[in-house]
């Protein structure tokens, strides 16, 4: 199952920074774990090394990872009796069961060829969420592991502490009013013709800047940096945004009422707009400079804080109907949420695509490779989203254990024997002996081979840097 020995100890020579997945003491570890069970269990561990590897460019395993993992995960099923209490069998064998089924598409794409980052960064987090749920079962208790700068799962490390998602504070889990919580769930356009349709968004697109733009609005009332159609978005700069969208295009309108069944009136964001912000805190400050500048809510809104959607994704979505009626979208979310979603808008267009060939084909049941395709899409934007909110709510692990997210957005490290720091979800920098600040493009690097530390610590080491040298006498 490896690739030819010369081959692979050539490129382990040549990409010496590259450390393992699981340290050989992990490894003892879940040996004796899963001392029951037998060798090929271990299989699944050396095949989860290999692709962490060839991810970051080592030759793809000879017979590639599919049908090893496949055979790997199976033995696993087989054996979990052994392995777990009676306790945790079923659902333990459902994970199991669940993790063959949602990474087969991922694997498969690997073996022929598409070994692009995205590919990696989903089946390596359902992998580490599987294996960690088996581990656990077993006695260990193993946590994923999320590379500093960024949101995308490479491994495991043992941990003793939970990973529960901090909960909603209870300022945003009731931003919305009693009044607005009461009106009717549904709203219409004022026309259900397409093109007198258009004509309405356009002039309520104008309202739609007056209410966020032209330093009149929003904008200027909380301070925000405007980005229009078109404009590059930097979602790792400091400060709230105000994301002005385009016109929602016709096609995707005609698509959207089809796979509704419904017609055009009940499409309500032609006009629409995202307001992006760094913290919690900040969510009902901008809800209520909203109000305060007459802004219309048109129909019950949703706090996808409080209920996600299936896959973990959270905002607040609301629509709001401006002076010539037309109703228009607002969202308000957090960063690391909209860099999520920017990360698995590919999935979420693969399980969109099925189900809307689904409706039009008479809504028939989807097919095996379809129902793959559609579970391994969900469980990766799961991860993906799960790992957003953390980030957001910058939560400590362990039960009751939370932070805001406007507290700690620093995190400092010691670099080998430099100081070094990452700054909310950027990539990590330190100062090299001169005091130049270097940025860290290797996160796999830095994830090995930095350790945090406390902000006092690493004041110290700059200082260290930075102190004179005094030349010694004689």
């Amino acid at each position: 199952m490896s690739a030819p020995e010369s081959v692979m100890e050539s490129w382990e020579a040549t990409h010496p920074h590259v450390r393992p997945v699981f340290t050989p003491a992990a490894l003892l570890r879940i040996k004796r774990a899963l001392r029951r069970a037998p060798p090929q269990v271990m299989d699944s561990f050396t095949l989860f090394e290999n692709l962490h590897r060839t991810a970051l460019g080592a030759p793809l395993p000879e017979g590639g990872f599919y049908q090893g993992f496949r055979a790997a995960l199976k033995v696993l099923a087989r054996s979990l009796p052994r392995i777990v209490g009676s306790a945790a069998l079923n659902d333990t064998t459902q994970v199991i069961i669940d993790l063959m089924g949602s990474i087969g598409p991922g694997l498969k794409r690997i073996d022929a060829g598409n070994d692009t980052a995205m590919v990696y960064t989903q089946v390596s987090a359902i992998l580490a969420n599987g294996l960690s749920v088996v581990l656990g079962a077993a006695g260990l208790s193993f946590a994923p592991v999320t590379i500093p700068g960024g949101i995308r799962f490479f491994g495991l490390k043992p941990s003793t502490l939970d990973t529960e998602l901090s909960p909603v504070p209870q300022e945003l889990a009731s931003v919305f009013t009693a009044d607005e919580a009461s009106l009717p769930k549904a709203a219409q356009q004022p026309s259900s013709d397409l093109e007198e349709m258009y004509d309405q968004a356009r002039v309520a697109g104008e309202h739609q800047l007056d209410l966020l733009n032209r330093g009149k609005g929003l904008d200027r009332a909380i301070g925000a940096k405007v980005v229009l159609p078109g404009d590059p978005v930097d979602l790792s700069e400091p400060g709230p945004l105000v994301m002005i969208g385009p016109l929602k295009g016709r096609k995707r309108v005609e698509e959207k009422a089809a796979a509704d069944g419904a017609s055009y009136d009940s499409i309500l964001d032609l006009v629409r707009a995202t307001i992006a912000v760094d913290s919690i805190e900040e969510i009902p400050k901008v809800m209520r400079t909203l109000r305060d500048m007459g802004m219309v809510v048109a129909r019950q809104p949703k706090n996808r804080f409080v209920k996600p959607t299936d896959v973990g994704y959270r905002d607040l979505m609301f629509n709001v109907r401006y002076p010539n009626g037309h109703v228009g979208e607002l969202q308000i979310n957090l960063k690391p949420m909209l860099i999520a979603k920017k990360m698995g808008h590919k999935l979420y267009e693969t399980t969109r695509s099925i189900e809307a060939l689904k409706v039009v084909e008479g809504n028939r049941n989807l097919t095996p490779d379809e129902q793959q395709e559609v579970d391994f899409a969900n469980q990766a934007q799961r991860a993906l989203y799960d790992e957003a909110w953390r980030h957001a709510t910058q939560m400590a692990p362990g039960p009751g254990a939370g932070r805001t997210a406007s507290s700690n957005r620093t995190k400092y490290y010691d670099y080998e024997g430099h100081p070094a720091k990452v700054v909310r979800l950027n990539l990590p920098v330190y100062l090299n002996k001169i005091g130049d600040e270097v940025v860290v493009y290797d996160s796999q690097k830095f994830a090995r081979e930095a350790s945090p530390i406390p902000e006092s610590q690493y004041n110290r080491m700059v200082a260290g840097i930075f102190q004179p040298r005094v030349p010694r006498n004689g």
